[in-house]
């Protein structure tokens, strides 16, 4: 009975992960076709950090990919604090504060959250140069015109931050090793 607990723990795991990633992937789709990030996408980030990690604790692995939990509720705290100061200053909007945060969680800070600041800011550097480009050269004929390639041909300078945002979790959560199922003990590698 406990081996069965312990697949189906490892199994809810595996799907916060996975689906942690794919909505912060669908938020950047979001922002780039839109320039707005449904609350939706950060909420159901923030959930399946906690599905993951009480799966993990459940199963009496919370070591093997998260930090304590203090850690996790300070960067996502720590980043919802300074995130939220930047909407209010007009530099960052809601959306990407809120996902910001959402993402952070899952970061143990001090070494999880840098990965991702730092991956999220040169991706965000990327699109604000491909943003310039866009304005300049216009390359795409009649783009949608609340996208973000259509604000920008249209002299608009937003830069859809929530892809970098995306981008920035994605490398951090890799380089974490929270997709290396078999250290984690989510799959008996001698079974392979």
């Amino acid at each position: 009975m406990a081996c069965i607990m312990e697949a189906v723990l490892f199994t809810l795991y595996v799907f916060a992960v996975i689906f942690a990633a794919l909505m912060a992937l669908l938020a950047a789709w979001s922002d780039i076709s839109g320039m707005v990030i449904d609350n939706i996408y950060s909420i159901l980030t923030a959930v399946a950090f906690v599905v993951g990690y009480g799966a993990l604790v459940g199963a009496g692995k919370d070591g093997a990919a998260f930090g304590a939990l203090w850690q996790h509720l300070a960067s996502g705290g720590g980043v919802l604090v300074v995130t939220m100061a930047m909407f209010g200053l007009k530099w960052l909007g809601a959306g990407d504060s809120k996902l910001a945060s959402a993402c952070a969680l899952w970061t143990a800070a001090p070494g999880g959250l840098i990965t991702f600041l730092v991956a999220a800011s040169l991706a965000g550097g990327v699109l604000a140069l491909a943003t310039l480009a866009i304005r300049q050269w216009k390359p795409l004929h009649n783009p949608d015109a609340g996208s973000w390639v259509g604000r920008a041909q249209a002299g608009d300078g937003s830069v859809p931050y929530g892809a970098a945002i995306a981008a920035g979790f994605v490398i951090a959560i890799i380089q974490a090793g929270y997709f290396n199922f078999v250290a984690i003990g989510a799959i008996d590698a001698s079974r392979l």
